[in-house]
């Protein structure tokens, strides 16, 4: 991945955060910034921003421009059919403009919100370093970081996920096989066939297309944090352990489903399916109503009741298969969207729960700020995020109660009630 991710790494000892970050530096890492909160309360920061570096390159191209046109002034070099004032602000504003892109090139520094943001986060006696890379490359900064001084800091990658969709499904509790042979029927009698159309193919085999490259972009996202040693939940192992049998699976309908042989299979003229292939509606409507658990006797009993109300065609028995596999592929996406997420939203508990309990046990004077620079950063808290979060915090009273306070004003649930949804969620999803 090329984005850049943000890792921050908590020291006890300033002596070890300096060491680190001098070798960091020795390793070519350019975007680093130490910040130390002396025992007075003052907040020390090593490092320039981009901002300062931007200027740096500003001011050095300038400078160097300037002089380039001095000596040529005194050479007598500028030519004959320029102005001296032309010439001389030509060769000032080239260098200017090149330095400056030269540092954006570079990535030298770090953005200053970052900065002030960072500083924040820490308590008296604390210091911090923050760096930004590609996460191939702060995998590689890991070792440095945990190899300088005696005690371990606490390391983190923030600013990490880069898929935005929200990977939700229809939430339809599973029928018993006696409803589904009812519910089957009904269908049936309810559904408008229309003959096959051309052009109807694309659609559907591009989005097995694009249900395999997100399940691909999220098992690369875990694989890679899980490398920033960020522990991965054991439905995240299962995407990443399985990965490679899901896109055996998406190949395999790519070359046993031809677009031409879509194309003539009867379609859904009425309904939320409208357009569809009828075999494709059947298939979601299956995988929706088991939950996905499909065996081949529930998938036998709901095409003997399907057609005894409207029997199915040849081509569309035959096509079955690959559109059920279609379907689970569909649904294993939405739920890797979910895994994803939820993964980010622990990365993003495990942070806070250290700075809340590293103030509660250090400077409980500061504990309100934390919990308003939480409130802040988690303007809308999931249900997952509040679980992760008190399991870190059932020890510490002195965190435990405003965090639990915050926590059902902004879900508006008790806790408790939050907590025993989540896991029969989670259980759910991981079955």
């Amino acid at each position: 991945m090329s984005e850049l991710a943000t890792l921050v790494a908590f020291f006890v000892r300033h002596e070890d955060a300096v060491e680190a970050l001098q070798e960091l530096r020795r390793r070519d890492f350019r975007r680093t910034a130490l910040i130390q909160k002396t025992a007075d309360g003052v907040v020390i920061k090593r490092g320039n921003t981009r901002q300062t570096w931007a200027l740096l390159g500003l001011i050095a191209g300038g400078l160097l421009g300037l002089l380039a046109s001095v000596v040529l002034y005194l050479l007598n070099l500028i030519p004959s059919n320029l102005s001296p004032q032309l010439f001389t602000g030509f060769l000032i504003l080239t260098p200017t403009i090149l330095g400056w892109l030269i540092v954006r090139w570079m990535n030298f520094g770090v953005e200053a919100q970052q900065l002030e943001r960072c500083s924040r986060w820490l308590v008296t006696e604390e210091s911090v370093i923050l760096l930004r890379a590609a996460t191939e490359s702060l995998v590689w900064a890991i070792p440095v970081l945990r190899t300088v001084g005696e005690t371990q800091p606490s390391i983190f990658a923030l600013d990490t996920s880069t898929l935005v969709e929200s990977g939700e499904f229809p939430a339809v509790a599973p029928l018993s096989p006696a409803q589904i042979q009812d519910h089957v029927r009904r269908l049936a009698a309810s559904h408008s066939i229309a003959a096959p159309s051309r052009g109807r193919g694309a659609a559907l085999l591009a989005r097995i297309k694009n249900s395999g490259e997100t399940l691909e972009q999220v098992c690369e996202d875990l694989a890679q944090y899980e490398r920033l040693e960020q522990s991965v939940t054991p439905s995240a192992e299962w995407l990443l352990d399985n990965a490679y049998i899901v896109q055996s699976h998406i190949r395999d309908v790519g070359l046993n489903l031809p677009r031409r042989f879509y194309e003539e299979l009867p379609i859904l003229s009425s309904g939320p399916q409208r357009g569809d292939p009828r075999v494709y509606g059947l298939a979601s409507d299956l995988v929706l109503h088991t939950d996905a658990r499909l065996d081949r006797t529930n998938i036998g009993d709901y095409l003997t009741a399907y057609q005894s109300i409207s029997p199915l065609g040849i081509g569309e028995l035959w096509a079955l298969p690959m559109m059920l596999r279609i379907t689970i592929i569909d649904r294993l996406r939405e739920l890797a969207l979910q895994v994803s997420r939820r993964f980010h939203e622990g990365v993003q508990a495990d942070f806070w729960a250290n700075r809340l309990l590293t103030t509660a046990r250090r400077d409980a004077s500061q504990l309100f700020n934390v919990l308003a620079e939480l409130a802040r950063a988690q303007p809308e808290p999931s249900p997952f995020f509040a679980t992760q979060l008190i399991g870190h915090l059932y020890d510490e009273q002195a965190a435990l109660v405003p965090v639990r306070s915050w926590l059902e004003r902004s879900l508006q649930t008790e806790l408790g009630e939050i907590n025993r949804r989540e896991q029969a969620r989670q259980a759910a999803m991981q079955i």
